[in-house]
């Protein structure tokens, strides 16, 4: 009987295997819980105007024989759009709630599905079906060549890159530059390693994606899975050296590549680099009106002190160097962060946790590089899900569209469909639940790894948008913050 485990030669299996599970039935003690997560779907579907404007995203994608797939979808899709009774309707049915949740809960539903929806909910709920999506490009073993599946892209000047990857040429010169260039560490020595990363640069013309991916410029180093940004029409590279380490201990940890001149240049090294030789947290800011690329190293254990501490770090694209910014305990480090892209807004950094088969919350992080706050929201996923149906857990796409408005992308399985999940959401507020105001869902061809996201064009709406907003003590205007307590 052939397996129907995704990504079975892939070392996270642990985590794939949770597709065959089916969550069962809720017992009468999850029933209260149960029908408060229909709830909260109920009264936030709808409230506000979704986005304020239409956005193009791609994502990335690989498959299980490690093919490199490109698709785009448009926010808002009125054709990707379920209505609302599309979910409530094909969940799964709990033991009914105390008479005083009930009665609460009823008056909400009758509330919100008349007015939301012009159709009765039994003929909404059956007449919906995701929207098939196919890749705008493949990159497949007998067709044209490609990059192999990296773990982030960039967009840039309407191309998308795909930098580094494993070498596909274990040839004499392959050896050679990695004998003079880095220094080889007893753990992994050259006779023992299953493959050698690449300094190739892959493009893809966003505008004609049917011409296929060509090579860009090479990088100056080796390269596997590393992090990428682009800032000031630019596109930064950092990390992905895995157990190459560059003889040059000042430079290599991050290069830049200028699209203009066609050329890359090494950078400095941050001055925590030995600490710092994973993927970070990291994020473009204007914070102070500099150009900056924001990292969060992995914590630190200071001395004497017993909670571990992660440290904050800015790169100067304008000054070619680093300052220290801050040290601070981080909430997250107690959940793994799997999209560590962070998005800003104003002053704050958001990013989220990883998508397990363990719970049935994403957890939304700020950091407010201002007044140094934390926040965190959690979004319930498992009430967009219909019977039969759970979430592959391969992490979230995380954008920001507008103001306090984000999108998650998803992907779900409920047997033998696979889909994506595109679940839109406002932070607006001070709420530590956060409600989902729209979905769009979309069908798949197989089952795929979520690599990752980024917004390639978006066009905005004439209406008003907050200029005006307030998170925990703080007010945010485009280019001031007042205390709460003098607000101006």
């Amino acid at each position: 009987m052939e397996s129907l485990l995704p990504f079975p030669s892939k070392p996270n299996t642990r985590a794939v295997q949770s597709v065959l599970v089916c969550k069962p039935k809720p017992n009468p003690i999850e029933a209260e819980a149960e029908w408060e997560v229909e709830e909260e779907l109920l009264k936030s579907w709808g409230k506000v105007g979704v986005v304020d404007g239409e956005f193009d995203v791609a994502f990335c994608t690989t498959s299980e024989s490690d093919e490199a797939m490109v698709f785009t979808i448009k926010i808002p899709d009125p054709e990707a759009c379920p209505s609302l009774p599309y979910f409530i309707d094909q969940r799964p049915r709990p033991p009914p709630p105390p008479p005083s949740i009930l009665n609460h809960i009823k008056g909400v539903k009758k509330k919100k599905i008349t007015t939301n929806n012009n159709n009765n909910s039994s003929s909404c709920s059956s007449s919906f079906t995701p929207k098939k999506i196919i890749p705008v490009s493949k990159v497949a073993e007998d067709g044209p060549p490609g990059p192999y599946p990296s773990r982030y892209y960039a967009v840039l000047d309407d191309h998308l890159y795909s930098v580094g990857g494993p070498d596909p040429d274990f040839s004499a010169s392959t050896i050679t530059d990695v004998f003079e260039n880095y220094t080889l560490s007893r753990d992994s020595p050259l006779n023992i390693v299953s493959s050698i990363p690449t300094t190739d640069v892959w493009m893809l013309n966003l505008k004609c994606p049917g011409k296929g991916w060509e090579r860009a410029p090479s990088m100056k180093y080796r390269r596997e899975n590393p992090q990428t940004i682009v800032v000031d029409g630019k596109l930064y590279v950092f990390g992905g050296l895995g157990w190459l380490q560059p003889k040059d201990t000042f430079s290599g940890w991050m290069e830049v590549y200028d699209p203009k001149l066609r050329i890359w240049e090494t950078l400095p090294n941050p001055p925590t680099y030995s600490k710092i030789d994973m993927d970070v947290i990291f994020a473009h800011s204007n914070f102070e009106g500099k150009d900056q690329i924001i990292i969060n190293g992995p914590p630190v254990l200071e001395e004497g002190d017993s909670n571990a501490k992660g440290h904050y770090i800015a790169y100067d694209v304008i000054n070619l160097s680093w300052k220290p910014m801050f040290i601070e305990a981080h909430l997250s480090w107690a959940e793994e962060v799997q999209c560590k892209r962070a998005q800003v807004v104003s002053t704050t950094l958001y990013w989220t946790t990883l998508l397990t088969e363990y719970t049935d919350m994403i957890f939304i992080y700020g950091y407010n590089a201002y007044s140094r706050g934390w926040t965190r929201r959690k979004v319930n996923i498992r009430s967009i899900l219909i019977e039969g149906e759970d979430f592959l857990p391969t992490g979230p796409g995380f954008l920001h569209l507008a103001d306090f408005k984000f999108c998650l992308l998803l992907f779900s399985y409920r047997r033998p469909h696979y889909y994506l999940n595109c679940l839109i959401f406002d932070l607006y507020g001070e709420a530590s639940n956060t409600s989902i105001l729209s979905v769009q869902k979309y069908l798949l061809d197989s089952c795929l790894q979520f690599l990752d996201c980024m917004i390639i064009g978006k066009t905005h709406s004439n209406g008003p948008s907050r200029s005006t907003f307030r998170i925990g003590e703080f007010w945010f205007s485009k280019d001031r913050v007042y205390s709460s307590t003098k607000k101006e």
